[in-house]
């Protein structure tokens, strides 16, 4: 399947379930869809999102500033950083 960028029609199937969010339950906009998917294609959903974020990885293709489903990169990195560039602008008197 990885070969030929082929992702089987029969795996597209999923059962949709409605997870209420918060508040009033009869509105429909308080209300998310949640795909129930098939045990192989989650492993092989997987498997191909390692592959591409090894190779983004590998070859630098993602961005230094690039920090969600990025392994040891979380929220904290992005918002220290940006302290950090805040900071660093005013002790130079940039802003």
């Amino acid at each position: 399947m990885l070969f030929w960028g082929v992702f089987p029609d029969r795996l597209k199937n999923a059962i949709i379930k409605l997870l209420h969010k918060y508040d009033d339950r009869c509105d429909v906009s308080k209300y998310r869809p949640v795909p129930l998917l098939t045990s192989f294609s989650k492993i092989y959903d997987t498997l191909t999102q390692r592959r591409i974020l090894k190779r983004l990885t590998k070859y630098n293709i993602l961005s230094t500033e690039q920090y969600g489903f990025r392994l040891g990169l979380r929220t904290d990195n992005a918002t220290y950083e940006l302290t950090t560039e805040i900071l660093n602008a005013m002790s130079n008197n940039y802003l």
